[in-house]
């Protein structure tokens, strides 16, 4: 989707004990290897649709209006990423796409970061920023993108209230991650956690 450029960065988010980040809840967070691939750096489709179907079923918020993608830029990656997307969502879900790394490059060990800071802003804020370097979508992405929609470079986009979203973050070594946040007014009405809880979630091959 994005032209590959190196970026540099540092990041850091204090995380409230009932997963609060500054009125945004992490409603979800997943974290897998992406198993068997061609090679170290080859994604694995499969993979991330389970690791997608794990967070969203954890979080409990239906489709993300909108998707924080890891969005490499790359031929392979891309395409993998968007149809795992579509894949995971089902037909109709139309989630819009965005992708950090077109403003601010490949920060690698920060990409997610980078990622997670922008999802957190875009739902503060009710409003997602474009993709800042994308003029035309890459064929290889025109089958997957069918029910989704990447935001052009011109093009900003407004969110409802009560919205949520998702980003994801790919590592070089094969480890693959996607969290889910929502508005704070969208909770559903059960008690809040009183702590942060983790569990060990066992994904099939």
């Amino acid at each position: 989707m994005f032209r590959y450029a190196r970026g540099e960065g540092a990041g850091a988010i204090t995380l409230g004990p009932t997963g609060s980040m500054a009125g945004v809840d992490l409603a979800s967070a997943r974290v897998r290897s992406d198993g068997k691939s061609a090679s170290l750096t080859a994604p694995n489709g499969s993979a991330q649709v389970r690791l997608l179907r794990s967070a969203l079923g954890m979080a409990s918020v239906g489709s993300p209006r909108l998707v924080e993608a890891h969005g490499t830029g790359t031929p392979l990656g891309d395409p993998t990423e968007m149809g795992a997307l579509e894949r995971a969502l089902g037909e109709g879900a139309g989630p819009s796409v965005s992708g950090a790394k077109s403003s601010f490059g490949h920060g690698e060990p920060t990409a997610g970061m980078v990622g997670l800071h922008c999802m957190l802003r875009t739902l503060q804020q009710c409003s997602a920023s474009p993709n800042a370097q994308l003029r035309a979508l890459n064929a290889l992405l025109v089958p997957p993108m069918c029910s989704l929609m990447a935001l052009a470079a011109t093009q900003s986009f407004i969110l409802r209230s009560a919205s949520s979203g998702g980003v994801s973050s790919f590592g070089y070594s094969g480890t693959i991650a996607h969290a889910v946040a929502r508005c704070g007014d969208s909770r559903p009405a059960a008690p809040r956690r009183t702590r942060w809880h983790c569990s060990r979630c066992q994904f099939t091959w």
